[in-house]
């Protein structure tokens, strides 16, 4: 049995991405199911289920506002020399500070420490398997190298995932989702929480 797993983090829509992004991977890395799409704004590991879902309790997110972002250029993640994903990098200043006000509240309301790693909203797209041939690293530093103009993307709910019961064919499972207020949703003195 998988070792437990969990996170936060907003569902990105495949339609508002660069056309033909996902394809576009090279052959051999594996894609991410559409649904599978996010960008994640807490990555609290293997807790138990209840220390998820305190979390997840921690905010009324329906009062919250829509963020707007933008997709940026092609990255890589993780061990810079083996990277563990291929993905973009997610622009806009409302979602970085979306990020870091939620992050470590969120991380402590699950009993994890801080994430003492700098905010670097993103979109993975697929995973490489964990022996990449030489072949496979030469052609996805070609994609790396890719460009698309940035496209505009509206982050409007926010999801607690763990692992899906269909892997591999989607990777992971929405537990509990909900769609934020709208662009007047600030107006509900709904602020940051606070130390």
């Amino acid at each position: 049995m998988a070792r437990p797993n969990w996170f936060i983090g907003l569902p990105v829509r495949a339609q508002e991405l660069p056309a033909g992004i996902l394809d576009s991977l090279p052959a051999g890395i594996q894609r991410f199911h559409a649904e599978d799409l996010h960008v994640t704004v807490a990555f609290l590991g293997p807790v138990a289920e209840r220390a998820a879902c305190a979390a997840w309790s921690l905010q009324d997110w329906s009062r919250l506002p829509v963020l707007s972002a933008a997709t940026g250029p092609r990255a890589a993640f993780g061990n810079p020399r083996r990277p563990s994903a291929y993905g973009l990098e997610i622009d806009g200043e409302a979602l970085e500070r979306f990020v870091a006000d939620w992050r470590d509240p969120l991380l402590e309301a699950a009993g994890r420490p801080p994430d003492p790693r700098s905010v670097r909203p993103h979109l993975t797209l697929g995973r490489p398997p964990r022996r990449l041939a030489a072949t496979m690293r030469g052609r996805a530093r070609e994609w790396l190298q890719g460009e698309q103009p940035p496209v505009p993307i509206r982050l409007d709910r926010i999801a607690l995932y763990t692992w899906s019961d269909q892997r591999p064919r989607r990777q992971f499972a929405r537990v509990r989702e909900c769609g934020f207020g709208g662009p007047d949703a600030a107006a509900d003195g709904v602020t940051a929480p606070t130390a």
